[in-house]
């Protein structure tokens, strides 16, 4: 009686087809590039930032964001940073908001004109993937000089 031997080996491969997905260009845009903020509208959107959604190359991980903005001249080392959670893929500044973003958080002057650049890089949750950058995109914005918050009242109008 002849009986066969037959021998089984098992191997561990990870065959998962990362790049299931049409990779659209991952391009940060603003909807203005040359900006003078308008004192009499400080409630108005002054500048939105957006960008398409980035991929996870079917992994289904999670995409989060992280949106930088700082003066032309550095290299993203200081700055604003936002990280924004999945599904977000904009941006928006109000007049005010983004007058005094750019006067206490890059010191700049009122009336005076500064040149910005902002990227966005989006980060899958899943070890096996690199972080994707946008390009630069670079901006310039004129600032004003905000009228006074406080209030003071002197005379035969106040109490005391």
């Amino acid at each position: 009686m002849a009986s066969a031997c037959t021998f089984f080996s098992c191997t561990d491969e990870d065959n998962m087809e990362l790049n299931k997905e049409e990779q659209k260009e991952f391009i940060l845009s603003a909807d203005q590039t040359n900006i003078e903020l308008d004192i009499h509208s400080p409630e108005s959107e002054a500048l939105e930032f957006s960008w398409p959604f980035g991929s996870n190359q079917g992994t289904n991980a999670a995409i989060t964001y992280l949106f930088e903005l700082d003066k032309a001249e550095s290299n993203f080392t200081e700055g604003v940073k936002t990280e924004l959670t999945q599904g977000i893929t904009s941006i928006t500044y109000k007049t005010d908001e983004f007058n005094t973003l750019l006067m206490q958080e890059f010191g700049v002057v009122p009336e005076q004109t500064v040149s910005l650049k902002a990227r966005v890089t989006a980060k899958v949750h899943d070890e096996r993937m690199e972080p994707v950058t946008t390009n630069v995109l670079t901006i310039q914005v004129k600032t004003y000089q905000p009228v006074t918050r406080t209030l003071y009242l002197i005379g035969d109008a106040t109490p005391n």
